[in-house]
């Protein structure tokens, strides 16, 4: 019989393309340990040339202060290297963060796009961002950045 694991799992992204815009949605708990992982899919999304990126919170049940200053150093950097971050801050423990920090009003929020949760079964899986935005074709059927 398989062992249990030490940690439950607690956090899962999901990576999908909106037109001309990618939108990482968090599940779960964004903690220390969930910060690394989605650092590094916005990195990889950067890195091919996304200019627009939302970070749809709406599935989030805990944030922490590693999350938060996780969605600061984004913020700082769109605004620094003339990309595009927002974010979809419909969960409870989101907006009662960033009221509590004063900074609901810092960032861009988003329309809500149709919510797509990560896989819940298993271990969290995330779309490979390392798609150009060229190459890939969104919800409308364009590639993105395209009419």
């Amino acid at each position: 019989m398989p062992e249990p694991p030490d940690r439950l799992i607690t956090f899962a992204l999901a990576v999908r393309f909106d037109g001309a815009r990618a939108v990482v949605a968090v599940d779960g708990e964004l903690d220390i340990a969930a910060a690394a992982p989605l650092n590094s899919a916005f990195g990889e999304l950067r890195s091919v040339g996304w200019p627009e990126i939302i970070a749809d919170l709406r599935g989030l049940t805990f944030i922490d202060s590693e999350g938060l200053q996780l969605l600061v150093r984004l913020e700082i950097d769109a605004r620094e290297n003339g990309w595009s971050f927002a974010i979809v801050d419909g969960a409870p423990a989101v907006r009662r963060l960033l009221a509590l920090t004063n900074l609901t009003a810092y960032f861009t929020h988003a329309d809500a796009p149709p919510h797509v949760p990560p896989p819940s079964h298993g271990l969290p899986r995330a779309t490979s961002p390392r798609c150009a935005p060229g190459r890939v074709r969104g919800s409308d059927g364009h590639h993105p950045g395209t009419q």
